[in-house]
């Protein structure tokens, strides 16, 4: 049952503000401080079409998340995770420099901490950003840009995934 309020939610049901995430627990911490991982599969999740609960996404991933997800979602087991699912996810660099990326997972260095956000093809070559400002509907830039204006680093990693087949 997903406990997530409607105000943390786009129109199409993506998570977009993780400050509203406390009632799902994720490792010590809580999903409103460690959550951005679990809330970046589960976006992927929800774009391809994955009848997923919220919840069940975190539950996983806290899971397999050394220390009990205490320092949130690693990148590796979070990669894991999507191959699990049939995603076939690619781990790539990305700078300030980077243009289109396709569709995956952004990891990025915000104040003391990395951030993971979602993300799917936008309009006009940009891309839009799930989770990445707190509450930012239809957030769209270009990949570069996005990490020009809110990463701490200049490069920062993907984890692109393949669209979904059709049937």
């Amino acid at each position: 049952m997903n406990r997530i309020p409607p105000k943390a939610l786009d129109g199409r049901g993506f998570i977009i503000d993780q400050s509203l995430t406390g009632v799902i627990p994720f490792g010590r911490k809580g999903s409103v401080a460690c959550g951005c991982g679990w809330i970046a599969a589960y976006n992927l999740r929800r774009w391809r079409g994955d009848p997923v609960e919220p919840e069940t996404v975190a539950r996983t991933l806290h899971r397999l998340s050394p220390f009990s997800g205490f320092f949130g979602v690693n990148v590796f087991f979070l990669w894991l995770y999507l191959l699990f699912l049939g995603m076939w996810p690619l781990v790539l660099p990305v700078t300030r420099k980077s243009r289109r990326v396709g569709v995956g997972i952004l990891m990025y260095r915000v104040k003391g901490n990395g951030h993971y956000a979602a993300f799917l093809p936008g309009e006009e070559g940009k891309v839009l950003f799930l989770n990445g400002v707190y509450g930012a509907r239809g957030h769209e830039m270009v990949m570069g840009d996005y990490l020009r204006e809110f990463s701490r680093w200049p490069l920062g990693l993907v984890i692109t995934v393949r669209a979904p087949r059709s049937s």
